[in-house]
């Protein structure tokens, strides 16, 4: 009961702008032909699409919002003037779409109210925060029928119609296996920065931040490294596996693995996080291949982003790029020109126009994101977890 009611006093301080703290300047929404965008959640990735979204013809950008106030500030330096606030309950009201880029644990109740409103969202990976959201987000957006891309750029990687194409003609023969590591030297990277020097409780909306979280007292760490803990985050399964799980998705078709192992241990940075610095994960799949994906806090060592191996062949995977290996020969090298980012963002534009089925849709992002909580799972549990798909519940 407590909970619920902190929920709609959160939801209340939100509609009618009544969060402590917000420095940003209220300005009039930018004007302009197409559909009015808003983007919520300027951290490093969503001000980085913020700007990307800028550079797409007929983009029109008409609020940005962030609980903290010195990301708002950024907005300041763009060619564009949008209404800036804190309450993205007004992003809702001034806009046609928005661009979701919060914490994770945040994805389904802002979706939730702007699915309400009747707004196309696209949505940061990995889409959930848990496995039971997403069917929640699903029945939503089915009921408010609304278009929902789930922010996974790389699917619409240049390469992607080649590697597809080799794969369905048999170039490598029958896929056995898929490796995929990534390998990470700063802890910025799992979601480590320096806590600002100002950052008090007075000058920090904490209960819009902690939206259905159980309330505690205010810890910055928790605001500013929310990607260390579990309660706003999926670790480093939803931030760097996740990615890679929905690139082979889309290349094989697989939509989840029946049985996934990992194991994750804080190694390198003990002293900061409590999820895993290194994560390792099998994902088992009924199509007939094993995928080993993989996460060190090792160095920036750059291997393939993924590495297909068949049983006649292999093909490397890079953005813009891959290999083919047969058993015998130099390799033959495939190139493609594009941006991936920009022609997913222009997908979503796309979509809201022609109200068709969006790149990478609800229900694509919600598969991929599960694999990762999944993997979460088997690690927390030390054990092999298997996935019923029927009925969209794991088995540990």
């Amino acid at each position: 009961m407590e909970l619920d009611r902190r929920r709609f006093l959160g939801c209340a301080a939100v509609m009618l702008g009544g969060s402590p703290g917000i420095r940003g300047q209220e300005t009039a929404p930018a004007g302009g032909p197409g559909p009015q965008i808003g983007v919520i959640g300027l951290g490093r990735r969503g001000f980085e699409l913020l700007k990307r979204l800028l550079k797409i013809p007929g983009a029109n950008l008409s609020s940005a919002c962030d609980v903290w106030g010195p990301h708002l500030d950024k907005v300041a330096s763009l060619s564009v003037d949008p209404q800036r606030t804190g309450h993205f309950g007004k992003v809702l009201f001034a806009s046609d779409a928005v661009l979701v880029a919060v914490p994770h644990h945040l994805h389904k109740p802002v979706c939730l109210m702007a699915l309400g409103y009747e707004r196309d969202i696209y949505l940061e990976m990995p889409v959930t925060h848990s496995l039971e959201e997403g069917a929640e987000l699903i029945a939503a957006a089915n009921k408010a029928k609304r278009i929902v891309q789930s922010g996974h750029q790389q699917i619409l990687n240049p390469i992607n119609p080649k590697v597809r194409e080799l794969l369905k003609s048999g170039e490598i023969g029958q896929i056995r296996s898929i490796t995929g590591e990534v390998h990470i030297d700063q802890p910025t990277r799992v979601g480590y920065t320096p806590v600002p020097a100002y950052s008090k409780l007075e000058d920090t909306p904490w209960h819009l931040f902690l939206g259905d979280v159980a309330d505690h007292p205010y810890n910055p760490k928790h605001f500013f490294h929310w990607g260390l803990y579990w309660d706003y985050s999926c670790g480093l399964a939803g931030s760097e596996i996740v990615p890679m799980v929905a690139v082979i998705h889309t290349l094989t078709g697989a939509t989840a693995p029946e049985k996934v192992t990992a194991r994750g241990q804080i190694l390198q940075w003990k002293e900061l996080t409590e999820v895993p610095d290194h994560l390792s994960a099998i994902l088992e799949y009924p199509e007939g291949f094993v995928a080993r994906l993989s996460v060190a806090t090792t160095g920036m060592y750059p291997p393939p982003s993924l590495v297909i191996h068949g049983s006649k062949g292999t093909i490397e995977y890079e953005p813009n790029l891959c290999k083919l290996y047969r058993n015998s020969g130099d390799p033959i090298e495939f190139r493609a020109e594009g941006d991936a980012t920009a022609l997913h963002l222009e997908a979503f534009l796309q979509a809201i126009k022609t109200r068709s089925t969006p790149a990478a849709d609800l229900a694509f992002g919600i598969n991929a994101a599960n694999v990762g909580h999944l993997i979460n799972l088997s690690a927390k549990l030390g054990k092999t977890v298997g996935w019923d798909k029927t009925a969209g519940k794991a088995i540990a």
